[in-house]
């Protein structure tokens, strides 16, 4: 082959190649990927939930007791009483009854009641099956109040026959509130008037943020 044919060939080679690196300087260049992790080589991170705004709720363990304590004047109770205050002012605008309730806190709170109202009340006697509230409050010392006290409410009764239990127990808002109905319903009942404390043994830390104290016949509302 001549040889100003073979320069002309390489001479377009060169040029071929020529072109072929300027177009490679001028591509972009890929920017680099970050290496996926393997999951199974992932650190475990522990979640902490956050806290919750609302109160933790408190199971307390409350014991119900009901005694016998006869019949007197519904004024007769009511100065001793510890929600004077509400009955006096819903008595004749509420539909809702409110019962006259006690709190008792210690051994010797126990005597003053029994006191100031043994002169209306019968502390001694029981009625049928029902204990009296002597027999109720026997065992009440200095180390029961050291972990408990007492609310109980006044029911009055226009029979004899008719028993009254507790019914609930409400605790919120400031207001420590038990309730009290008649649980049963006899077809004939006898012809005398009864008194009766429905209430209950409460953990003194129940109590702990209710400035006020209440009793309502019939039961919580659903």
């Amino acid at each position: 082959m001549p040889l100003n044919k073979l320069l002309k060939i390489a001479g377009a080679a060169a040029l071929v190649c020529a072109v072929l690196l300027g177009l490679a300087a001028c591509a972009p260049k890929a920017e680099p990927q970050p290496a996926v992790p393997d999951e199974t080589s992932l650190p475990e991170v522990e979640v902490t939930p956050e806290p919750s705004s609302e109160p933790a709720e408190e199971n307390f363990e409350y014991v119900p007791f009901v005694a016998y304590v006869g019949w007197t004047d519904f004024m007769n109770v009511l100065p001793s009483c510890d929600n004077g205050t509400i009955i006096n002012e819903t008595i004749m605008l509420s539909s809702v009854r409110h019962l006259p309730v006690f709190c008792v806190g210690s051994a010797a709170e126990l005597e003053e009641l029994k006191a100031s109202l043994g002169e209306f009340l019968q502390f001694d006697f029981g009625y049928d099956e029902a204990p009296s509230f002597n027999d109720i409050t026997e065992h009440c010392d200095d180390a029961f109040f050291a972990e408990k006290s007492l609310v109980f409410a006044w029911v009055e009764s226009g029979s004899g026959s008719y028993r009254f239990g507790l019914t609930g127990v409400e605790r919120g808002d400031g207001v420590f509130r038990i309730y009290a109905d008649k649980i049963n319903d006899p077809e004939v009942g006898t012809d005398d008037m009864a008194g009766w404390f429905v209430g209950v043994e409460v953990p003194k830390a129940a109590l702990e943020g209710c400035a006020e104290l209440d009793a309502l016949y019939g039961g919580p509302m659903e």
